[in-house]
């Protein structure tokens, strides 16, 4: 149990100053105009700040686990296959964001439009 609440808490602890740098400001910096519709891309935008670090963390890790499982696997195929298939998928992962940027880039210099960005259109 111990070392489950050490890793969260070494997690926690990493991943707070995202949250605390993905603090923007709204239209009004007292607090006393409520949100409009527009304020959607600041919610957007600090969103996706904090979800792309993390799935690149969270894909550094499961190759760390991967390789300490078949480190210590000491010749069990179950075991060295299961660490194959954790850094197999940990891959696939980091291949599938890498994928989805490229669409994204790909988009972009075919349209003109820049799609990685989300704006709400003002009138």
């Amino acid at each position: 149990m111990s070392k489950k609440l050490s890793s969260f808490v070494l997690i926690s602890w990493l991943l707070i100053p995202k949250l605390v740098l993905a603090a923007n400001t709204w239209s009004d910096p007292s607090g006393d105009d409520p949100a409009k519709f527009s304020d959607i891309e600041v919610i957007f935008s600090n969103v996706i700040g904090v979800l792309i670090p993390f799935a690149g963390v969270a894909i550094f890790i499961m190759i760390l686990i991967g390789g300490f499982k078949y480190l210590t696997s000491a010749g069990d195929p179950k075991a060295t296959a299961s660490a194959g298939q954790t850094i197999t998928w940990a891959i696939v992962g980091l291949l599938f964001l890498i994928g989805a940027w490229l669409v994204l880039v790909f988009i972009k210099q075919i349209t003109g439009i820049d799609v990685t960005l989300f704006e709400v259109p003002k009138n």
